[in-house]
Order: structure tokens, then C-alpha cells, then sequence
């Protein structure tokens, strides 16, 4: 137990002390090399604790090595739990800073968690301005965040928006909401951004807002969008999900016919052995979709037979009477 007292105090320095300094990005770094170094040695030592298990089970003694190298593994392992408990309970978003270094007066940066759907899930929002509108970004997925390469690549959009990002069931710190999976289905999402998106319009004195959706969030933004068109100025879809299923064999026929060419004819063989999508009766758009009965497959016409307008609050049929021109 003195063994680990020193590297406890570490620890306890480094997360109250160091990390805030630190910032989201290199302190996930450092976060991700110590949890790899960790993973190693607890795998290293369990494989050594092995060698030496199997040799005392033949009748060699080695008890002290497995008994050394199992505390080794078991020490690894212990710290790797205290690292991602302590950084998902520390979980924060550093101040947006003015020129002279200090926290930009008016700003607004902070984690917090909200209650959707009657489960508690997490928002980051970020904002150079409190009074600017409001952007509501969904990340693809499900069960997938987007917010590290949004706070890193799209750090401009704070200068003009108050953004927020939504970590949905299932993902990150919002992962213990999945406690009911029959829950995750796409109405169930959509249901929560329309609250959230209700919430949000109170909260910072708007009248609508922005949805931004990529991927999966086009999904459940599309929906959105479609159904209470009076919360939203305007969605933008990227990577916007059209057709799923029509999207997964288009892919499947690039790739095998790439496999047919002189380069690349040790794929065929492998390729001939995979079953042209869909491989199973789950709905190809995401969670499986319910009927409020819960046990049946939804009637509700799926997300590719309809496109939508949040500037004209129109929607179409796609193809037949869009005009070519919608984005």
C-alpha cells in the first residue's frame, strides 16, 4: 500500500492543480498517453503473471513472480479506473479568454447537465457573447461524440454563436441514460432535441434556433426540423443522411468493383464472402425504430422520402417534387 501513496498524490495534484491549466486539448493528450502506458503494463504483466501461473501449475515454483507481476497488472489496472473516473467527474471546457489573458466579460463557457426525456444528459456550451444566437450542434453517431474535433476545428463559430453541443444518450457523460434501451429509438432522440431546442429558446431569450446535424444528427435534425419547424432559423446538414440503405449498397458495389481490378484481385475472394447490405432486419438508420406499441416496426415513412426547408418551413417528397436546386 506505501507503493501507491505517492502515485495517488500525483494524481490528486495533477487533476486539481494541473489539468485546469492544462486546457481540454493537451490534457486529453496526456490523459490518452498515460491510460496507453497503462493498458501496456497491465497486459505485459498479466501475460507475465501467466507464464508464471502455467509454470506453477507444472510444478515449477514461481509464486513470488505471479504474485509480484498480478500486483503489477492489478496496480495498472486501478490506476487507469481512478484516471477516467476522476477526469469524467472533473469534465470541464476552459474560459473563453479576452487579449489580456483573463475570462472574456459576457462569455459563456460551461459543462453541464440537463434532463431530457426524463434521463439526465450532458450539454458543452460555448459563446463569445451570451446574446448571440443560439447553435445546436448533433453529433453523428448514435452513441458517438463530436465535440473534441468541434471545440478544436470549428472554434470560430463561438466568435458569432452561442454553441452547444449535445452529447445524446448514450455517448460520453450522458452513457448512463441508456438504462432503458428500449428508449433508443430515432423518435426517442428527436423527442429530446425538441426539448432541448424548447429549453434552450427560454434560456437565452430566442425565439428559434440554429440546428446544425452531421451524419446521424441529420437524422434526428431532419425530424426535428420537420416537426416543429417554428424552434429553428435555419438547419444545415452535413454528411446529410439521405437514404441509408441506398447509401450502404452504393458503397458495397464501389468497393467490389474496386476488388475486380488487376491491382487489388486478392480482395476478391474475400469480398465474394460478404453478403450484399442489409446483413440483418435492424433498421438502417440508426436505433431501432418502434410503433408506440414498443414491439413493432414504426409505420412512420423513413427519413429518405422527405427533404425540408427551415428557411420556408416546406417539406417535399424526394425526389419526385423537390426542385433540384434544394441543398
Amino acid at each position: 500500500m506505501r507503493k501507491i501513496w505517492p502515485y495517488a498524490i500525483v494524481l490528486i495534484g495533477y487533476f486539481l492543480a494541473l489539468r485546469p491549466l492544462l486546457g481540454a486539448g493537451p490534457g486529453a493528450l496526456f490523459e490518452g498517453m498515460i491510460l496507453a502506458a497503462g493498458m501496456l503494463v497491465s497486459i505485459g504483466a498479466l501475460l507475465l503473471a501467466g507464464v508464471a501461473g502455467i509454470a506453477l501449475a507444472l510444478g515449477k515454483p514461481r509464486t513470488q513472480q505471479l504474485r509480484r507481476r498480478g500486483g503489477v497488472a492489478l496496480g495498472a489496472l486501478t490506476l487507469i479506473i481512478v484516471i477516467v473516473g476522476a477526469s469524467q467527474a472533473l469534465a470541464h471546457t476552459p474560459p473563453i479568454r479576452g487579449a489580456d489573458g483573463r475570462p472574456l466579460s459576457g462569455s459563456i463557457a460551461t459543462v453541464e447537465a440537463v434532463e431530457l426525456g426524463g434521463v439526465r444528459q450532458w450539454l458543452i456550451i460555448r459563446g463569445q457573447d451570451v446574446t448571440k444566437p443560439v447553435l445546436l450542434f448533433l453529433s453523428g453517431g448514435p452513441g458517438a461524440s463530436e465535440a473534441a474535433r468541434v471545440l478544436r476545428f470549428n472554434q470560430a463559430l463561438e466568435e458569432h454563436y452561442v454553441v452547444v453541443i449535445w452529447e445524446q444518450r448514450g455517448c460520453t457523460k450522458s452513457y448512463p441514460s441508456i438504462n432503458r434501451k428500449s428508449d433508443l429509438t430515432v423518435e426517442q432522440y428527436t423527442e429530446d432535441l425538441i426539448e432541448l431546442a424548447e429549453m434552450l429558446r427560454a434560456r437565452f431569450d430566442e425565439e428559434t434556433i440554429t440546428l446544425v446535424g452531421h451524419s446521424w444528427g441529420t437524422i434526428i435534425g431532419v425530424r426535428a426540423a420537420q416537426s416543429r419547424p417554428d424552434l429553428f432559423t435555419h438547419y444545415v446538414g452535413t454528411a446529410q443522411m439521405v437514404n441509408v440503405r441506398e447509401a450502404d449498397l452504393l458503397i458495397y458495389d464501389a468497393v467490389a468493383e474496386h476488388a475486380r481490378e488487376p491491382a487489388t484481385q486478392p480482395l476478391c475472394g474475400h469480398w465474394r464472402r460478404r453478403d450484399r447490405p442489409p446483413t440483418s432486419a435492424r433498421a438502417p438508420s440508426g436505433p431501432t425504430q418502434r410503433s408506440s406499441d414498443g414491439n413493432t416496426p414504426s409505420s412512420r415513412p423513413p427519413i429518405s422520402e422527405t427533404r425540408f426547408s427551415a428557411a420556408t418551413g416546406t417539406s417535399c417528397s424526394y425526389p419526385s417534387s423537390c426542385p433540384s436546386t434544394a441543398g
